[in-house]
């Protein structure tokens, strides 16, 4: 295990890695999120790795002591989560994507 008997912290980079070879050892699929970096963290607070492996889905967010506000806001939301959905959108068909993201009842 990285850092094992050490106290410097790892870096950003040193625990996605870790994430990407401990997901391919498991068999997730894994998707690493590289926004630009704010000294607070990303900057729209997406987490940094979305992972899915038989019917499971999994966000990490990697954070400091505690999460930004903008982490924060996405941490909420995600762990309100009743319902994933995957939505398919055409370059030629955008109304697909606007009726998949009208609040249910409006018009």
């Amino acid at each position: 295990m990285p850092n094992a008997g050490s106290t410097k912290p790892l870096s950003r980079s040193e625990i996605q890695r870790h994430l990407a070879d401990i997901a391919g050892l498991y068999g997730w699929l894994y998707h690493r999120s590289s926004p630009s970096l704010t000294l607070d963290g990303y900057a729209d607070g997406f987490p940094a790795g979305v992972l899915v492996r038989q019917g499971r889905l999994l966000f990490v967010a990697l954070s400091g002591e505690r999460l930004t506000p903008p982490e924060l806001a996405w941490a909420e939301q995600l762990a309100g989560v009743s319902s994933v959905q995957l939505h398919t959108v055409r370059r030629d068909d955008l109304s697909a994507l606007t009726e998949a993201l009208r609040p249910e009842g409006r018009s």
